[in-house]
C-alpha cells in the first residue's frame, strides 16, 4: 500500500509518499504509474515557477519527500503554489478512492477543502 501523507499549517508543506501500492509487478502496477506521473508532473511544474523545494527520495523503498520552501516566495507565487498542490492532493484523493486497498491519503492541517 502506498501512504500518502500532506502536512500544512496555513499553506501545504510537505508531502510524504511511503510504500509500494502492490496492485501489480513492477512495470505493470498502474496505481503506483499514475501516482507517479501526477507527482513527477506536479513536481516540474514547481520547477518551472521557480518555487524552491527540497526532494528526497527512495525509488526502491517507495519513498518520496517533498518540503516547500516559501522564505523567498511572494503571495501570488504562494497561492498559485496552493493551486497546484490542492489539484494534487484531489488527484490523489480520486485514485484513493477508485483503488483503497492500494493507496491511503492523509490530510494533516486542513488546507486541502
Amino acid at each position: 500500500m502506498t501512504t500518502i501523507i500532506f502536512k500544512s499549517d496555513e499553506l501545504i508543506n510537505e508531502i510524504e509518499l511511503n510504500g509500494h501500492s502492490g496492485y501489480a509487478t513492477k512495470g505493470s502496477d498502474i496505481v503506483c504509474s499514475a501516482i507517479t506521473t501526477v507527482t513527477f508532473s506536479t513536481i516540474n511544474l514547481l520547477e518551472k515557477i521557480n518555487q524552491k523545494f527540497n526532494l528526497e527520495q527512495n525509488e526502491q523503498n517507495g519513498f518520496l519527500r517533498l518540503c516547500l520552501d516559501y522564505q523567498l516566495s511572494d503571495e501570488q507565487t504562494k497561492k498559485l503554489v496552493q493551486v497546484i498542490l490542492k489539484n494534487l492532493f484531489d488527484t490523489y484523493e480520486v485514485i484513493s478512492s477508485d483503488y483503497p486497498k492500494y493507496v491511503k491519503l492523509i490530510s494533516l492541517g486542513g488546507c486541502h477543502d
